[in-house]
């Protein structure tokens, strides 16, 4: 099913508070959810991506390339894939066809000719989950098995629509306050984990002293991801409640999330 998301109304112009001469520019960003999936005997791929389709330039362009970072990433390169940066369904096609192709080569490895029942899975979801008037945010979520072995990622990003910077832990939190974020951190690890705690355990997480590498707003709270391994082979991930964040956000960050 196609779902099409407006992230401004209109494009007109709304003036800025206190100054009738200076307008503020209402940016526009349009996507489209494009879909493919690969059955084979064997393997199985699934791609659902929320693709930027019309809008400001800039923003769909950024957007675009933090689509093709992480499917490179994950799933490969495409050769020439700046030119699918105006053609959704051809984007995810070509990902799609690849990921089968991958899956197809790993299965005659795992295999070795013999009859086995397993299916080799490998799927990746972009969303668009936040809609806000200055900054949007895109979540990335994969998943695959490739035979004895799986692996997971839930990654993230949110994007100011002004000039389509990505926001990061530098931007978003007060330096003084990184004693503090770091014990926020730790807390959300331990909610995020709970009952889960021979993998990773309470006691280790108090020890953790390096911050994730990336963060992004969600409706709920910030969002942070241990890009790299830190306890596991895996990414760590949790979430910081919004009304915990307060405390610690630069005074940036506070302006833009109270409008």
């Amino acid at each position: 099913m196609l779902a099409v998301m407006v992230l401004a109304c209109s494009d007109k112009k709304g003036t800025t508070k206190g100054s009738a001469d200076e307008e503020e520019k209402v940016i526009e960003l349009v996507t489209k959810e494009f879909s493919k999936s690969h059955e084979g005997p064997h393997t199985s791929a699934q791609y659902k991506i929320d693709f930027p389709v019309g809008g400001d330039e800039n923003l769909r362009k950024v957007i675009f390339d933090y689509l093709y970072s992480m499917m490179e990433d994950y799933v490969g390169n495409v050769e020439e894939a700046s030119k699918l940066s105006n053609d959704g369904q051809a984007f995810v096609d070509a990902y799609c066809n690849l990921s089968a192709e991958h899956l197809k080569n790993g299965w005659d490895c795992y295999s070795q000719g013999e009859e086995m029942d397993e299916v080799l899975d490998e799927n990746a979801t972009a969303r668009l989950i936040v809609n806000e008037k200055k900054y949007v945010t895109y979540t990335f979520d994969y998943d695959c098995y490739f035979g004895g072995d799986g692996y997971s990622a839930n990654r993230g990003a949110t994007f100011l629509k002004a000039d389509g910077r990505q926001l990061d832990g530098k931007w978003l939190f007060s330096k003084s306050q990184s004693p503090k974020l770091l014990k926020l951190v730790h807390k959300a690890l331990k909610k995020e984990y709970a009952g889960n705690e021979g993998f990773l355990d309470p006691a280790f997480i108090d020890e953790m002293a390096d911050l994730p590498e990336e963060f992004f707003i969600t409706k709920d709270g910030i969002r942070f991801v241990y890009t790299q391994a830190t306890a596991a082979w895996f990414l760590l991930n949790g979430i910081i409640p919004m009304e915990e964040a307060q405390d610690v956000l630069s005074d940036q960050a506070s302006e833009l999330l109270e409008e």
